[in-house]
């Protein structure tokens, strides 16, 4: 196959004289009524005739695009890809490109295969370099302007990728490669087909078909309970003597595992079992859908035996017998699945989960370190082999029994007044004494994650505002659910007052725990977890946090914040002194990690410096056992990409990518719903989730953030009013919101700030830092006297004072 752009050919030029005819030659010239150039322009498109190729032109639009489908067949599998050859002529307006994003838009809503998008866009302004994570794909810079903005966004909303990163002379991609499959990629071409343009390197594109033989399902039989004969099971039980059975048990253990067995067997022989089948058909596809559709099949073989034409007559009402009902199931179950979002939302989300959900297949071959397997069980064996590689072996046994430090004796009369218990409590500092888990917001009542980066935002802020520099250092700890080491977890729990029978409790609640993996049926040999905190279960959280807490004890110099096992430390530097202070600190995490066994990554650990001074900024660099910790520009932060200036560019980048993509599948799998609500329940779960997550930490500064966050819900309830009979489709985007009943996205995070703010001062968030760092002071009725004091909270929540104004109290203005 050959593309080209810019052909500059007219209809005196026929289609045989650029190509042999071993190709089938697609092009479109170009038009002098959609441009006043008279010459240039122009794409080709030469397929080779050994593939099945077919020209599209009702996808066309006004500008010089191309639109071909294909056919390839590999290994017996036949695959269509869709491919559009497009130039756009310089300078590239903002309207004509929108134009062409809109109709490749309207295509791609209908079109849900491969396609490939191959042109020179003319926007060399935006640099494109190689992913991190895959060299064959290429990531964007600089596209701040309206031109790139509109690109990008159409890229995420079609979930497309940019394979090409050869540059011209000038060092600039010119010529993009839009693909939504990762299989293909592009290099610079050694042969010429042409004389050699410096603007436009000629370029290779391969596309490889993958075939790969995939693990099989393995069924087995399951208990139908549905089809149980429950009276002859009471019979099987009221015949069982418990007494005979459970009186030589000695343990309480045994008679558990004697009951189970009992009631094991009795199950075995009443309950019938039965083989899950493997769906043929859709799961909208009724009983007398099906029967059509064998009666359609038994009369076009009779056809094609005997070549009746009475067969042939009933084959064709046979078939409108079938695409009338079909339409009709489907219909139903569309309708049917829009209506369970009210009394059965589970059935609705399933629905949306099956298409939004790319299920990954195991291969049928697969290889761990020198290990190869080639069978269910031995895949199985692998995973087990790696996850049990994360365990450590406990340095004490934890069956080893605790010490009593809570002896039972008779304790003498102990006299307390509660003046004397009310003079201790006032003097406590506040600020230091807020519980044992002051610096833990991870599984903490009234705490999370908004309310750990909100503290520490709020805290650099503060800080990078007074011209200061803040070095922060993220941790991170490698598999530190799986390292919890039980030994020490026993003497921890201990050490909390947790005392015998219970302390024995826990300790068989942790030792010994089997495990196995299972896929598609296939299950793994047994084998024990010899650390870790159960995961899945309500008190495995409970458990690490209570390993994990005295952690910050440790931090002598430094702030700390910490959410689970996602530690920072960060300090002020003003001079080189203060990075050894906070050196010291890291030293001291990692003496309580070789005293807990817990092992600290130091390839992912991340060094950020916070300071918007341009010059006289101090040169630091911190380790871990003698490695140095990399320094960034940006870090993520429990879902927040933080960068140095506190800009969040990078987080707003990344959320309008997963909102535009997101956009994109609710658009294309929405076509045949009927209701809004539905749609709507969509954007609210997928879409302005992800866009308010933690916004009270990352609430934008620019105008142009807010547009482009404010071009999400725009777009969306301009596709809402297209599918609602009820609503003008060119209606502006303050109608579309009043008819909707819906808030601008800007709006709500005014009220999400004051929201948080009023949270926080009334203690249903708590974050302490907050309150004692005295960025704000304004002023509060107190609960029992009524008089005014003052409170002390965040400037951050208040960006927006004329807002706050109206809804605070009048003494708080």
């Amino acid at each position: 196959m050959i593309v080209a752009t810019e052909t500059w050919l007219d209809n005196s030029v026929l289609d045989s004289e650029p190509f042999s005819n071993k190709y089938n030659i697609y092009r479109r010239d170009r038009s002098t009524t959609n441009t006043p150039a008279k010459k240039g322009g122009g794409v080709l498109f030469a397929v080779s005739t050994k593939f099945d190729s077919r020209r599209l032109d009702h996808y066309e639009s006004g500008h010089e695009d191309l639109w071909v489908t294909i056919k390839f067949k590999t290994n017996g599998v036949s695959k269509n890809i869709l491919f559009c050859i497009l130039y756009l002529p310089p300078p590239v307006a903002l309207n004509t490109l929108n134009s062409v994003i809109d109709n490749v838009n309207s295509v791609l809503q209908s079109y849900q295969g491969d396609i490939l998008i191959l042109g020179d866009f003319n926007l060399g302004f935006i640099n494109w370099t190689p992913d991190s994570n895959n060299s064959y794909i290429c990531s964007p810079t600089n596209y701040s302007n309206s031109l790139g903005l509109a690109l990008i966004d159409f890229l995420s909303l079609n979930n497309l990728t940019q394979c090409n990163c050869v540059q011209n002379h000038n060092g600039r991609v010119l010529d993009l490669v839009l693909a939504n499959f990762s299989i293909i990629k592009v290099t610079s071409s050694l042969e010429r087909l042409s004389k050699l343009d410096p603007h436009h390197p000629t370029l290779d594109i391969e596309i490889t078909f993958e075939t790969t033989n995939f693990l099989n399902c393995k069924t087995f039989a399951t208990h139908c309970f549905r089809k149980a004969d429950y009276d002859v099971v009471n019979s099987e039980l009221r015949r069982v003597d418990w007494d005979l059975e459970l009186e030589t048990c000695t343990d309480v253990n045994i008679m558990v595992e004697k009951f189970y067995a009992i009631i094991n067997t009795i199950i075995n022989l009443t309950i019938p079992k039965i083989k899950k089948r493997d769906q043929k058909h859709p799961v909208w596809f009724t009983f007398n859908l099906i029967k059509l559709i064998a009666e359609k099949e038994k009369i076009r073989r009779r056809l094609k035996i005997y070549h009746n034409s009475r067969d042939e007559f009933e084959l064709s009402l046979a078939k409108r017998r079938v695409d009338s009902v079909t339409r009709s199931c489907y219909s139903n179950y569309i309708k049917g699945t829009e209506q369970a979002i009210v009394k059965a939302p589970k059935k609705f989300w399933s629905y949306i989960k099956e298409r939004k959900v790319t299920y990954s297949e195991i291969p049928s071959h697969m290889t761990l370190d020198n290990d190869t397997a080639t069978c269910g069980k031995d895949i199985c064996n692998l995973f087990a082999k790696q996850f049990s590689s994360t365990f450590t072996t406990p340095t004490l046994s934890a069956t080893t029994n605790v010490p009593d430090i809570f002896p039972q004796k008779s304790l003498s009369n102990i006299f307390i007044r509660e003046r004397d218990i009310s003079n201790v409590l006032k003097s406590l500092d506040q600020s230091k004494s807020a519980g044992p888990d002051v610096d833990q917001h991870g599984f903490c009542r009234n705490r999370s994650t908004i309310s750990n980066l909100v503290g520490y935002v709020s805290y650099v802020s503060k800080c990078v505002d007074k011209k200061l520099q803040i070095d922060s250092i993220y941790t991170d700890f490698s598999s530190a659910f799986d390292k919890v080491d039980h030994s020490i977890l026993i003497l921890k729990l201990c050490g909390y007052g947790i005392h015998e029978p219970l302390l024995s409790w826990f300790r068989s609640y942790l030792t010994n725990r089997t495990q196995r993996v299972t896929i598609k049926g296939h299950i793994s040999d047994p084998f024990i977890a010899t650390s870790g905190v159960p995961q899945g279960s309500h008190l495995g959280p409970i458990m690490f946090t209570m390993f994990i807490n005295d952690i910050t004890d440790n931090i002598r110099h430094s702030k700390c914040s910490i959410f689970a096992d996602d530690l920072k430390i960060y300090r002020i530097i003003n001079t080189i002194e203060d990075s050894y202070l906070l050196q010291s600190d890291i030293n001291s995490i990692q003496d309580w990690c070789d005293r807990n066994k817990m092992i600290l990554n130091v390839s992912k650990c991340a060094h950020i410096k916070f300071t918007r001074k341009r010059k006289n900024t101090l040169k630091t660099k911190y380790f871990i056992q003698n490695q140095q910790i990399e320094e960034v520009t940006v870090v993520r932060d429990l879902g927040i990409m933080i960068d140095t200036k506190l800009t969040f560019k990078d987080h707003i980048d990344q959320i309008l990518a997963r909102a535009w993509k997101l956009l994109g599948f609710i658009k294309r799998n929405t076509k045949d719903f009927r209701t809004t609500d539905s749609i709507l329940h969509l954007y609210y779960a997928l879409i302005r989730s992800i866009l308010e997550y933690a916004v009270s930490a990352w609430n934008p500064h620019y105008k142009t953030h807010t547009e482009r966050i404010e071009r999400i819900q725009r777009s969306f309830t301009r596709y809402l009013a297209f599918k609602d009979p009820t609503s003008q489709y060119r209606a502006d985007y303050k109608t579309r919101l009043h008819h909707y009943k819906m808030q601008s996205l800007d709006k709500r995070r005014r009220v999400a700030d004051l929201v948080t703010l009023y949270k926080i001062v009334n203690s249903s968030l708590d974050s302490p830092n907050l309150l004692y760092e005295k960025l704000l002071v304004f002023h509060v009725p107190t609960l029992r006297s009524g008089k005014w004091c003052d409170v002390i909270a965040s400037s951050i929540f208040l960006q927006y004072m004329h807002v706050a104004s109206g809804l605070l109290p009048i003494p708080a203005r």
